[in-house]
This record gives C-alpha cells, structure tokens and sequence, in this order.
C-alpha cells in the first residue's frame, strides 16, 4: 500500500507492538479498494487488525510491526507487499523481542526512530481478590515490563545515535479515575503513566520524548 501524500512521518522508522491486537486492531483508517467479496473481507480484516501501523505507514513511515500471533506475518504480506511493513513475531515481556525487533529495523531501514508502546492485557471485571496470582503476573508482564524492556533496549540505541527519539505509550483513563473489578488493570496503566513522565524527563537531554495516551472505550477487546 502507497504512503499518504500528507507524508508527516516520511523519512521515519517505526516499532509498533501488538500490531495485531487492542487499539492495534481497532482504528479503520481507509476504505479497502473495490476488489471481490472474498478479498474485499480479506484486505478489510488486515487493514483492522494492523490500523496502527498502517496509519504510519499511510504518513509515510516504514514500520516493524511486533506481535505475539503468528497471523501478523500473513496481514503484513497481503497489506505491504512493497516491503514498507515488516513483522517481528514475540512476546514484548522479553527482552530477545526487542532485541530481535531493533536489529530488524536497523538491517531493514536502517535506523529506528519511534517506539508505540501498544501492546497491553486486561481481564473481565472481577473482584480484586478473586483475580489469580497468574492473571496479575501476566498484567504486570506485558502492560508494565513489555515498557522496561522497551527503555533498556531502545534507549541506549537511541543515544547513541544522537539524533534524538519519541516514544508514545498506550496508558489508559483507568490510570486517573481508576474503577471496581479491573484494580490491577488500572495499576498497570498507572505504572505507564508514570514512567512516561519520569522517562520524558530523564531522557529530555537526549531529545528522547515520551508522551502517554490515555483512551477510554474503543470497539477492541481491550
């Protein structure tokens, strides 16, 4: 798929996690062009599951898109063919992930210039001391480790580089006005929100930024 003739990101190389999952799947930023019924359902369900990256794309970014789900390498071959999109399959709670993601788009564009830290678990409103052990665990892993990883990764590159960096953080409104039966939910995105304001500070020297989104509902399973 052809960038936009907006172009605000040309030049730019971006690292989006869970691609294919939450706010990464629940954006449509354009209408499929007319094709049959059968591949007009195909293109319009990659376009949903890849909504972020697809919008850098569409700026004119090139893209490793990161997921746990070995289906993003089959959306990321039928969308991107021209090779402005590759896929990183792994689980962002590891550090061989970004490793793997880094490298990948250094040896495939060249550099790395943005980070969405998109990637996040929730579960069904449930008492707070019914949640298990395993759930909070898997919460804190990927919600709040997936982000450590991502600075002691990404960071060092990007100093090195001196060229400076962005870093956007998906946090969430249940940061600030946290609700019953989704406690540990929202400590996780609390987590986010803080770290993202200490890390902006940290980092401004470096003209490393770090800004955080909060969304409210979205139609994911987020």
């Amino acid at each position: 798929m052809a960038g936009s003739s907006r172009g605000q990101l040309n030049g730019k190389v971006a690292l989006v996690t869970g691609a294919g999952m939450g706010f990464g799947s629940g954006i449509y930023p354009f209408a499929p062009p007319p094709l049959d019924r059968v591949s007009w359902i195909k293109r319009l369900t990659c376009v949903r599951d890849l909504a972020i990256t697809n919008k850098f794309q569409q700026e004119g970014a090139k893209v490793v898109a990161v997921d746990v789900s070995p289906k993003l390498q089959e959306s990321v071959a039928e969308l991107y063919p021209d090779g402005s999109v590759v896929a990183v399959i792994g689980d962002v709670s590891k550090v061989d992930t970004w490793n793997k993601a880094l490298e990948t788009a250094v040896n495939k564009f060249g550099k790395l210039d943005i980070v969405v830290n998109n990637a996040g678990v929730i579960y069904d409103n449930t008492p707070s001391h019914e949640v298990e052990e395993e759930e909070f665990d898997r919460l804190m892993r990927i919600n709040v480790k997936s982000l450590f990883w991502s600075c002691k990764v990404i960071v060092p590159y990007l100093q090195k580089r001196g060229e400076g960096g962005n870093f956007v953080n998906l946090s969430s409104t249940g940061a600030s006005r946290p609700r019953p039966g989704v406690t540990w939910y929202s400590t996780t995105k609390g987590a986010v929100s803080i770290m993202t304001k200490s890390l902006g500070v940290e980092y401004a020297p470096n003209k490393i930024r770090f800004n955080a989104i909060l969304p409210a509902l979205g139609e994911t399973a987020m």
